[in-house]
């Protein structure tokens, strides 16, 4: 019974974060629960959100959502900003991670609950630039830094911020800003969870049973993709978070 939580929990957040992002704001605070605010939480989430958001990109760039030009370009500088993020994660006190999660995640679930932010469509460029040339836009540059380095440094509701950056910034269309999200999600966590892993922050059965639901979530997740399941992923998202941080308030 003790593992329960951590299965059940991983599987909602896949379903969750495949569509919308956020499954952190799920998954950090169950395990904040199991190992206290601070580095060993956040480095076993890393196990997590690199099989929710792998799993969830097969799915979209096997359906041909992957800008791979700009996505590449993107997730290299989100890589960057991951690792850096991570580096200075373990120097903070704890105490500031129950606090920054807090207060991060009522802000981050009000970005995924506002409907608007996922019904604007962009069109794709008139002319298409080189690889070279995609690296260097300071779009993807300040986008792609400033989203991994949140995710390597904190984590819940990175994929949402990648996404908000490859969709606002970027200027890519709906699907394949969720789609290049993914897979830069998917290189920021393992970035991460190595730095984490090193340093010997990093629960390694929990995380794996946690990361078996979040792939089970995300594969139906992210095959369902569709505005009624964002509908009913919402309401949920909500219900869950607002209970978790109940529960963690009060220990």
């Amino acid at each position: 019974m003790e593992y329960l939580p951590l299965g059940l929990s991983g599987i909602v957040a896949g379903f969750i974060d495949s569509i919308a992002g956020g499954g952190g704001l799920v998954t950090l605070p169950v395990l904040t629960i199991y190992f206290g605010p601070g580095a060993y939480a956040v480095g076993t989430n890393k196990i997590v959100g690199l099989a929710g958001a792998l799993s969830a990109f097969v799915v979209y760039a096997r359906k041909g959502h992957m800008d791979w030009q700009r996505g590449i370009a993107f997730t290299l500088w989100v890589g960057a900003g991951s690792l850096a993020g991570s580096r200075i994660n373990p120097l903070l006190p704890a105490a500031t991670f129950k606090w920054l999660l807090i207060i991060a995640s009522p802000c981050i679930l009000w970005l995924v609950w506002r409907k608007d932010l996922w019904t604007r469509e962009h069109k794709p460029p008139a002319r298409r630039l080189s690889f070279t040339n995609q690296l260097i836009e300071p779009a993807i540059i300040g986008a792609g830094f400033a989203a991994g380095f949140y995710d390597g440094f904190f984590g819940p509701g990175g994929g949402t911020v990648m996404f908000l950056g490859l969709y606002f910034v970027v200027q890519l269309p709906l699907i394949g800003a969720i789609a290049a999200s993914k897979f830069s999600n998917t290189i920021s966590a393992g970035a991460a969870l190595g730095v984490f892993s090193a340093g010997g922050y990093v629960h390694w059965m929990h995380g794996t049973i946690m990361a078996a639901g979040m792939l089970l979530g995300a594969i139906a997740g992210a095959s369902l993709a569709s505005r009624n399941a964002a509908k009913v992923v919402r309401p949920a998202l909500a219900a869950v978070v607002i209970l978790l941080l109940i529960k963690l308030l009060a220990n």
